[in-house]
């Protein structure tokens, strides 16, 4: 088969999709001998972090995604490349239609569920193109039970038509201390113990909260910092830190609040593997990559129980109710104050984390392609 995977949503690997990208491409690479892989990438993205054999080529398309390029220009590339499936890695570069098969990668409908959060434009192209493009698809893949039901709900999909294939941890996330790991958490001024927070800063987060209930924790437990990554940018939604840095100073937890701005690849590992705990109080997630790379590095994970965090944990974290600030102070407490508790839980989360693999990930995925182009 000649399959095109278009990558044209990611300007750069760091995203959620971007590391779904790398990975997905490089045990592709590893796990499929047989099958010629076009990889339609963005021309202001820096190259492919993949280590891909010549059976991938990599093509930067000029063809912006949501555009009226993608749907009428889109086609006639796919026609000249020989294609004999299309997956595309999100909804905003799904076609309306191809001349070959098409699966579509859902991480989440959050733009539907969170019309506030996002602009009205990028609402209302989800409930029509991307509606309309997910019922042409001959498959669709779901990162997760949770988002397989809100995709179908939201996007009108039947749920049989929607395939859950989870995400994984990165090879790189384990529990073995490297030797630069105290090196990496100097450089990110970070003072243990801390309680860490990885993730965008979208409301959906609920980072205000979580400083609430951190300011209570901070009553019983002064020396305890929380750790908040990721750039502060205020014009981008995802990295704007305004209202955080509101609610800190509310609080009055200037000094126990550490922004360590954006982690490298190679440093995420020890700044995990460094926290007391992991936080986690979405009040939604399509998956909740960040909880199962902190339990890959043994790390305990306190989360909210709402979206898919609680089929993510399984019985290896604390759930609690994201919208109880006691309740999510009380949980982080009961592990700062017990190393049993504390030692209990990086014990199940390796062991919850080991179900989870990118290899399975990618097999399951070429199993879908396989099985879209009749078995090929």
């Amino acid at each position: 088969m000649r399959i095109g995977i278009d990558v044209r949503i990611s300007r750069g690997w760091a995203t959620g999709v971007g590391q779904y990208t790398i990975n997905l491409l490089n045990h592709l690479a590893q796990i499929d001998q047989r099958n010629e892989y076009l990889v339609l990438t963005n021309p202001a993205a820096p190259q492919v972090p993949v280590a891909a054999p010549e059976r991938f080529t990599f093509l930067p398309t000029p063809i912006p995604i949501a555009s009226a390029k993608q749907i009428f220009v889109l086609p006639v590339l796919a026609s000249r490349l020989g294609l004999d499936l299309h997956f595309n890695t999100h909804p905003l570069a799904a076609p309306l239609w191809l001349p070959c098969k098409t699966v579509s990668l859902l991480l989440d409908v959050y733009p539907i569920n969170f019309p506030d959060d996002y602009p009205k434009t990028v609402n209302l192209y989800y409930r029509t193109v991307v509606r309309a493009a997910m019922r042409t698809r001959q498959a669709i893949l779901a990162i997760s039970n949770h988002t397989r039901r809100q995709a179908a709900r939201a996007l009108w999909l039947a749920e049989d038509k929607i395939t859950v294939v989870p995400l994984a941890a990165g090879r790189q996330f384990t529990a073995t201390a490297g030797i630069n790991d105290d090196e990496v958490i100097r450089r990110y001024h970070l003072r243990r113990p801390y309680v860490l927070y990885h993730g965008n800063k979208r409301p959906h987060k609920n980072l205000p909260r979580l400083i609430a209930a951190f300011a209570l924790v901070n009553q019983s437990c002064p020396a305890v910092s929380l750790a908040i990554t990721g750039p502060d940018n205020p014009a981008e939604p995802a990295d704007n830190l305004a209202s955080v840095r509101v609610a800190v100073a509310e609080h009055r937890l200037q000094d126990s609040v550490i922004y360590t701005g954006l982690v490298a690849d190679d440093d995420l590992p020890a700044v995990y593997r460094g926290a007391a705990i992991l936080t986690m109080p979405s009040l939604d997630e399509g998956f909740g990559l960040p909880a199962l790379e902190a339990m890959a590095c043994g790390t305990p994970v306190v989360a909210a129980n709402r979206g898919a965090l609680p089929e993510v944990l399984g019985e290896a974290g604390l759930l609690v109710d994201p919208l109880n600030v006691p309740a999510l102070a009380e949980a982080i407490g009961r592990v700062l104050s017990s190393s049993a508790l504390r030692q209990q839980l990086s014990s199940r989360a390796l062991k919850q984390a080991s179900l989870f693999s990118w290899e399975r990930t990618a097999r399951e995925t070429l199993a879908l392609f396989e099985s879209v182009c009749g078995g090929r």
